[in-house]
């Protein structure tokens, strides 16, 4: 997974550093890097005899929105979807939550035809609590730790 992750984000990085700079690309890449490998080595470090679906989708949600503020604040993403986001939302004034709630969202819907429904409400969750955590928590009015 991490490796696919990282090779499918090729093409958003020149988007990235056309659109945001080359600092904003560095570290975009860096944060890339850094989940792809930890993707491929947390199966092999942590192991869970029992989770709730309901709880993970809760936790994971939560865990999720406050990564993706600490890394769109300092001027990073996680590659993709988040450059785009990113992108509108300097550019044009557009909540970066609020788009990718509406990518999601699109996403969620195909999904009905693919997954079971209880999975895709789980993720339903998730996804809602990610961007909830955006749209009121990630403005341009507030701290960024980037220079």
């Amino acid at each position: 997974m991490g490796t696919c992750f990282f090779v499918i984000n090729l093409p958003f990085y020149y988007l990235g550093y056309r659109q945001l700079g080359l600092a904003f690309i560095f570290r975009t890449i860096a944060a890339i890097a850094c989940l792809s490998l930890l993707s491929d080595l947390t199966p092999r470090l942590v192991g869970f005899e029992h989770l709730d679906p309901l709880f993970a989708s809760f936790l994971g949600g939560c865990l999720i929105g406050v990564g993706f503020i600490i890394i769109f604040r300092h001027g990073s993403s996680l590659g993709g979807i988040n450059i785009l986001v990113l992108y509108l939302q300097k550019k044009h004034g557009i909540s970066a939550g609020k788009v990718q709630l509406a990518i999601d969202s699109g996403i969620l819907l195909a999904a009905c035809f693919l997954i079971p429904w209880s999975a895709v409400l789980y993720s339903l969750l998730d996804a809602f609590l990610v961007n909830f955590l955006m749209i009121f928590n990630f403005k341009s009015s507030r701290y960024n730790g980037f220079s």
